[in-house]
């Protein structure tokens, strides 16, 4: 799948950034935490893990206007599905405090979403574009949100280019910056490939799995692809349930077959 990684800046008003710059240095203040817990996974297989940060989106839509948000975070990278989130809260005489345009731009993203399930290949799993928000913090003036799309390639471009300026133009029209900070196109390498052919018969030499699947995630293939360049993915170790996981690991078993694989096909393809 091609990759998109988006940037999203909610500004506080200027009556809250000085709310919350009194709040930091009065005596007797109190607030009100809660913390959301998940589980952590690979932003490209979002299936396999569970938002924090999405739980802690659903909470701040049922907040009413009198509460003000001092400080949020969750996450810790864009690419990752956050498995903590934490907010802290306040009774507050604000009007139109920062939440309203946090749950818009929610909403936003949750009607993408809805447009990614129209779109479907059944050889990827999932079979449809993801989104996945990563990363929440708060800054002096802002609030910065931080996420990722996962996109098919059967996915035209201008289908993409719409997507994202349909997100462009939420944030906008609530006062929000919107940056795309960066993007790989998706690929797909021919069935018929001399290259996929020789690396699947290698492997069944090799008494491993040989059949081609497709990648849901992205790497430098989508780089080297643009230039006419007839890419493979190949690796070692477990995949699902490992990547981006507190116990990621790949086995030494792992790593000396995939030595001996990559062995094999420059024997083949470059002697």
């Amino acid at each position: 799948k091609g990759f998109a990684s988006v940037e999203i800046q909610i500004p506080f008003s200027e009556a809250e950034i000085e709310y919350r710059n009194e709040h930091n240095f009065r005596e007797s203040t109190t607030t009100q935490s809660k913390i959301f817990q998940g589980v952590s996974a690979h932003s490209s297989t979002p299936h396999l893990g569970e938002s924090a940060i999405t739980k802690m989106l659903q909470y701040i839509e049922l907040l009413p206007d009198s509460v003000a948000i001092m400080e949020i975070d969750g996450g810790s990278t864009y690419n990752t599905v956050p498995s903590h989130a934490f907010i802290e809260l306040d009774m507050t005489p604000l009007l139109n405090p920062v939440n309203a345009k946090i749950t818009a731009i929610f909403n936003a993203i949750k009607k993408l979403e809805n447009e990614f399930i129209k779109y479907t290949d059944y050889s990827f799993i999932p079979s449809s574009p993801t989104l996945n928000i990563g990363l929440i913090r708060t800054f002096q003036d802002h609030i910065l949100i931080s996420g990722s799309c996962r996109i098919l390639p059967t996915i035209p471009q201008e289908i993409f280019e719409k997507w994202m300026a349909f997100l462009k133009t939420s944030c906008q029209d609530n006062d929000c910056s919107f940056r795309l900070t960066d993007y790989k196109k998706p690929f797909q390498t021919s069935e018929n490939s001399v290259f996929l052919k020789g690396a699947s018969d290698i492997l069944a030499e090799l008494n491993l799995k040989s059949d081609p699947i497709s990648l849901p995630s992205t790497n430098e293939t989508s780089l080297f692809s643009r230039t006419g360049v007839e890419c493979l993915c190949f690796g070692p170790g477990l995949r699902d349930n490992n990547i981006h996981t507190p116990n990621e690991h790949v086995s030494i078993e792992d790593l000396e077959k995939a030595s001996l694989f990559y062995r094999k096909i420059i024997e083949r393809f470059c002697l």
